[in-house]
């Protein structure tokens, strides 16, 4: 395991003290106002990679003080050393970062990982794949579920696997490496795996306990993803997590991730992240609506196109069916991508607000009844209909579906809904943007953005209310309106000129 030795971050040849002009334009009005958190702001942003701001500046100012028994102001050099020690940073990561994480999240992406089994395992050797930024594990233990499963099977040969797993969170790392969890972990969102959740998970009281068979295939360790990866994988997971970079270390962290792959290897990001990402050297793709990266491989001239060195990573995806049982309640399976026109979505929502096509959709995708296959507009309508009742966990469930049978807009749209309803503004906003760039003429995601760029207007408003003007006009008779509450399009657009006025 490669340990973290912090210091001065030298990854733009510069080293010295910090240009404020270049980041106090970016600061709340309450952090400029202490001098502990325009130091702190910077400190993270330096050594970490990532922005923080507002509460959680707050709370750290708070808990290195209480630390220290001195304010920034009496002993700055008390602050400094807070920072300058490995385990500083690691506390520091604790309180600036959400470490929200569940068993199989985003589970299109482990229908993928069986996808690519086959050809992994024809690699003749151990399948190395990394879980980055696992916060307390649950990740790396489904990585470890499904495959183990899969060995212990024999339907794909022999092979095994070895995991790394880091975060730079050490109290994290403390809970993956204990493998003790609360309910929390559990989540519709994964249900499709829990054959093989309820396998390697069991109950201990009100706790949920990873088999200790498990433990042994995943090593856990601290780790600062700026600091580079030093080892090679086939497979690496980094999802949810480029939220908390800014845009600069976004392309430090992609080199990173990049570096670390082997020729071929594919690098997961989260469902939301992946629109406006690219490195030269990671190809971005997509396999049933489910967008991956490939380390490009190298080529050397000598003929026509040049030709290919020798493949020392995953190969292609094939396109035959997942192999293996089929999980109990999960009775619909995903077929080619399903139309949702919106003038369905609207008519679905007009019988008595979309709550019977609500609970059919629910019915058949639990296995308990209902159609064999809802169509994108059903599903579409469903996930609207919980979003407006409260139905969280029911949303969740028919959006994952959805993510996994249809790449429009719509998917990413409804997904950032979910993510606003519970407060996460930024990962919202990710999310409108995926749907923003796939189709000019999705107006409710323009207009979602520019009601998120400020409270009282700006250039940035100005700027993202020009382009929902646009996206309206292109897409007033496309009956979108069913997505924010079905009202005229003119409304949205007397609201944008409205806050304009401001």
């Amino acid at each position: 395991m490669e340990t973290v030795h912090s210091g001065k971050n030298t990854q733009d040849g510069r080293t010295g003290e910090p240009n404020l002009a270049d980041f106090c334009g970016k600061l709340s009005e309450i952090a400029l106002c202490n001098p502990s958190l325009v130091f702190l702001h910077y400190r993270i942003e330096q050594i970490l990679g990532i922005r923080a701001e507002g509460e959680s500046l707050l709370r750290l100012s708070e808990q290195i003080e209480s630390r220290c028994g001195y304010s920034f102001v009496e002993n700055p050099t008390m602050f400094a050393n807070e920072l300058a020690s490995r385990e500083g940073v690691f506390q520091v990561s604790g309180t600036v970062t959400v470490h929200e994480t569940y068993f199989f999240r985003e589970e299109a992406h482990f229908d993928l990982l069986l996808r690519m089994l086959p050809d992994l395992v024809r690699l003749g050797r151990p399948i190395r794949i990394c879980s980055a930024a696992t916060s307390i594990g649950c990740e790396a233990y489904s990585i470890a579920m499904l495959l183990d499963y899969h060995m212990r099977s024999g339907g794909n040969g022999a092979f095994d696997f070895e995991i790394d797993a880091f975060d730079v969170d050490a109290a994290s790392i403390r809970t993956a490496k204990a493998g003790r969890y609360t309910s929390n972990v559990i989540r519709p969102d994964g249900a499709g795996f829990r054959y093989v959740l309820d396998r390697y998970l069991r109950r201990e009281g009100e706790e949920y306990v990873v088999d200790e068979s498990l433990k042994e295939k995943v090593g856990f360790f601290t780790h600062n993803l700026i600091r580079g990866i030093r080892r090679k994988y086939d497979l690496v997971f980094f999802r949810n997590a480029l939220i908390y970079f800014t845009p600069k270390n976004r392309v430090s962290v992609l080199r990173n991730l990049g570096e670390a792959l082997t020729d071929n290897g594919v690098l997961f990001l989260g469902v939301c992240e992946t629109a406006g990402n690219d490195y030269p050297t990671l190809a971005r793709h997509s396999l049933n609506e489910t967008f991956f990266f490939r380390k490009a491989v190298p080529t050397i001239s000598g003929g026509p196109g040049g030709r290919e060195l020798p493949r020392t990573g995953p190969g292609p995806i094939p396109e035959s069916p997942v192999a293996g049982p089929v999980p109990s309640g999960r009775t619909v399976e995903p077929g080619p991508e399903t139309g949702m026109p919106s003038s369905e979505i609207k008519d679905v929502l007009s019988r008595d607000g979309g709550k019977t096509g609500a609970k059919l959709v629910y019915a058949a995708l639990t296995g308990s009844g209902g159609e064999e296959r809802p169509s994108g507009s059903a599903l579409a309508a469903a996930v609207l209909y919980f979003i407006g009742s409260g139905e969280r966990e029911a949303a969740e469930l028919t959006l994952a579906f959805l993510e996994r049978t249809n790449s429009g807009p719509q998917p990413g749209f409804l997904r950032g809904e979910l993510f606003l309803l519970a407060g996460e503004r930024e990962r919202a906003r990710a999310c409108f943007e995926l749907a923003a760039l796939k189709d000019r003429a999705f107006w409710p995601a323009f207009y979602r953005l520019a009601m998120l760029s400020g409270p009282d207007g700006g250039p940035e408003y100005a700027e993202r209310a020009k382009a929902a003007t646009e996206s309206l006009a292109y897409g007033r008779n496309l009956g979108y309106e069913c997505f924010l509450g079905g009202f005229d399009p003119d409304y949205f657009g007397r609201i944008l000129l409205k806050k304009s006025d401001k």
